[in-house]
């Protein structure tokens, strides 16, 4: 329609600002490619649209262009009078598109590197890694088709830790103090009674510290003169 110079001059811009010279592919065209390649959502567009608006300014140090175009894409969407959590998306998942990009495609990032990304983004890192995979996709210069699909097996390996941490019972009891009631030294009796004591806690899980005692003291009884 010829309409994007005047309602985001910014982005036109990016029509000037090669980024591949082989082909003379422009910014504005790989910028609408990543628009073809995101989710169509809103939050998925306007980061895919925004994304390279700093290379008009400066399009060699990476890094700091991602976080200029953050803020430009923060300020134009606030201007546009969109709500302020997707200003907040938008910008965060412009800024951290690249944060994986040390890596060669294929290779999967290391754990503590993991979880800082989804300490970052928490609950919106889909939205990130919908951008990083579409601008990964369509770059001419480093394109990392398989990139994502690590980082989500990952992501999804290290969820299902935390799950099953917080699903693992928890006795009221463990084998110090089983060894101060019971009277009893370190060795494998200790560590019968608690391989016991636990098979019963997966039964009754609302079972108290005393009765986790006088369970243990009852198989104890049972077995102390076999031992």
């Amino acid at each position: 329609s010829g309409m994007l110079k005047y309602i985001l001059p910014d982005v036109h811009s990016l029509k000037d600002v090669t980024e591949f010279d082989k082909d003379k592919t422009s910014f504005l065209d790989h910028t609408f490619n990543v628009v073809d390649s995101v989710f169509p959502q809103l939050e998925n567009r306007l980061a895919a649209l925004m994304h390279d608006v700093g290379m008009v300014v400066d399009a060699t140090a990476r890094m700091d262009v991602d976080e200029f175009s953050a803020d430009c894409a923060y300020d134009l969407l606030k201007e546009m009078g969109y709500k302020k959590k997707t200003c907040i998306n938008v910008s965060m998942a412009i800024q951290y598109h690249h944060y994986f990009s040390m890596y060669m495609d294929g290779v999967t990032p290391n754990t503590k590197r993991i979880k800082k990304f989804m300490e970052i983004c928490d609950d919106e890192f889909p939205l990130v890694l919908d951008l990083m995979n579409a601008e990964n996709k369509c770059s001419k210069i480093d394109p990392k088709p398989r990139q994502v699909l690590k980082i989500l097996k990952k992501i999804e390996e290290l969820q299902n830790e935390e799950e099953n941490k917080k699903n693992e019972l928890i006795l009221p009891v463990n084998g110090n103090d089983i060894m101060k009631e019971l009277g009893l030294g370190k060795g494998h009796m200790v560590g019968h009674l608690m391989k016991k004591l636990k098979n019963k806690f997966k039964e009754n899980s609302e079972m108290t510290r005393e009765e986790c005692v006088a369970y243990a003291k009852k198989v104890y009884e049972s077995v102390k003169d076999k031992a």
